[in-house]
């Protein structure tokens, strides 16, 4: 499970910051809203296996499938 919080939005990208686990650590996630390009990331230090911030970047990806950017989003898998 993690966090997803909107930091920023333009018209061609958005920022977020994922939240492992809901903890206080967190990484950062920027994806090209158009093409879904990811323009740069930002690991958490508490997610060795960059496993929150697959899941982070497939989630952000859908948003911008979807064109919707929610302000915060609670992502989970099993």
């Amino acid at each position: 499970m993690l966090l997803l919080k909107l930091l920023e939005e333009s018209d061609s990208e958005v920022v977020y910051s994922y939240f492992p686990e809901k903890k206080e650590y967190f990484g950062t996630v920027k994806i090209n809203k158009i093409t879904g390009e990811i323009i740069d990331v930002q690991t958490a230090d508490n997610d060795l296996h960059k496993r929150y911030m697959h899941h982070a970047v497939s989630k952000i990806i859908s948003f911008c499938e979807k064109g919707d950017f929610p302000k915060e989003e609670m992502v989970s898998w099993y």
